[in-house]
């Protein structure tokens, strides 16, 4: 590593970190093409959207990437093919949708068809209300059809914008029904930023239990689909899991997601409960235990988030290096340093004194490194904003 390493590095942890180094509604349509081989396809289509900036980007996608997929495999060659050009102008490939033709002439493969990330891209900033968020499964379901694959920052910022919007249930169930989506969770700051806002929506209610255990049930349907669901497998996240010396369902950076709401769920114990809701608390205490056994197990001792990963897994954009921005830092630190405070302080008052102690081992160096991602941002950033509400206690 040493030869490769550049002379500049970024710090944000307690060691340099090398720089360079949820079912929408959705129409479906039956296409019945002109030529011999006649069939019926359900067909993407998009509802009504709030901007002609949007409308034009789904539009473009539907028209040059996706709607070609529907036709037979000869026909999709013709239309390609640049030897058909001049047919094609005279004689277009025709396919009826609702009545509606749907016409294909010569497609130049160069230059064409579009830039997808980019009109993907596009697309997402340009969506604004609920109906335009209701394109956004049809539109993944679209280009995976198409196989076009999404490139490796783009699935992390659609989590954050359909959930920053309050679409936690679309990007569900778009992680549910990935075999027609191909939404998968095969990127880290994909699952990261998932969970972030899992439990962000948790804190927003002040943890109310509904809330809470709705959010618990979510984090552990994510991880038993990093557990056991090949779907979400790929050759990115077994490179990444190698990197990070973790599969994603025993990486501690996920699984105190877990701990933080079972946390809070255990400290609402109180006197006066019926017999139900003792049950639950009892529950709740025992798996926060158990959960907090098993992440210090994985968790090497002294090491804050960033440390315990190989130096090798912040080399490529692609991997861990979205890590190392002191903003994108605090805002997963945040739940993560109020999950393990949390924790030993239950665990402590249940009398496991060790346990206690080693979470707070844990929780210590996470909060030095976050002090030094905390001193690298601009105030009022929203990174530096989060982590002082979550972890600072203000409003």
């Amino acid at each position: 590593m040493a030869g490769r390493a550049p002379q500049h590095a970024l710090r944000v942890g307690c060691r340099a970190v090398p720089e360079a180094l949820s079912k929408p509604a959705q129409q479906s349509r039956c296409l019945s093409s002109t030529v011999p081989r006649q069939a019926t396809y359900p067909v993407v289509s998009f509802n009504k959207t709030s901007s002609p900036e949007l409308k034009e980007a789904l539009e473009t996608l539907r028209e040059k990437v996706i709607l070609p997929t529907y036709l037979p495999p000869d026909l999709r060659q013709k239309i390609f093919n640049k030897k058909y050009e001049k047919e094609l102008a005279h004689d277009p490939v025709t396919i009826q949708i609702d009545g509606q033709p749907q016409r294909f002439t010569y497609i130049n493969m160069m230059t064409d068809m579009p830039n997808t990330p980019k009109n993907i891209r596009a697309a997402l900033l340009n969506m604004k209300n609920g109906g335009d968020f209701a394109n956004l499964s049809g539109l993944l379901e679209g280009m995976h059809r198409a196989n076009r694959k999404l490139p490796y920052w783009l699935s992390a910022q659609i989590v954050r914008k359909a959930c920053k919007a309050g679409h936690l249930q679309l990007i569900l169930n778009m992680i549910r029904d990935v075999k027609r989506t191909g939404f998968t969770l095969e990127r880290h700051e994909t699952v990261n930023e998932l969970l972030f806002w899992i439990q962000r929506f948790a804190w927003k209610s002040d943890y109310s239990e509904p809330e809470t255990r709705k959010a618990l049930r979510e984090v552990q349907q994510i991880l038993d689909a990093l557990e056991g669901d090949e779907r979400h497998m790929s050759k990115d996240r077994k490179r990444q899991q190698a990197l990070t010396r973790f599969p994603y369902h025993r990486d501690p950076q996920f699984l105190v997601a877990r701990l933080n709401l079972t946390a809070e769920l255990a400290a609402r114990r109180t006197t006066g409960q019926t017999s139900e809701e003792q049950l639950k608390s009892a529950n709740d205490v025992k798996n926060l235990v158990k959960y907090a056994e098993q992440l210090v197990k994985l968790w090497p001792a002294d090491k804050a988030l960033l440390d315990m990963y190989t130096d090798e897994a912040y080399v490529a954009r692609a991997d861990m290096r979205y890590l190392i921005k002191p903003q994108v830092h605090l805002r997963y630190a945040s739940f993560t340093l109020q999950a393990l405070k949390q924790a030993a302080k239950i665990v402590g008052q249940l009398g496991h004194g060790q346990l206690a102690a080693q979470l707070i081992n844990r929780a210590t160096a996470v909060e030095a490194e976050s002090q030094l991602a905390y001193a690298k941002v601009d105030d009022g950033m929203a990174g530096q904003k989060i982590y002082e509400m979550v972890v600072g206690g203000k409003k």
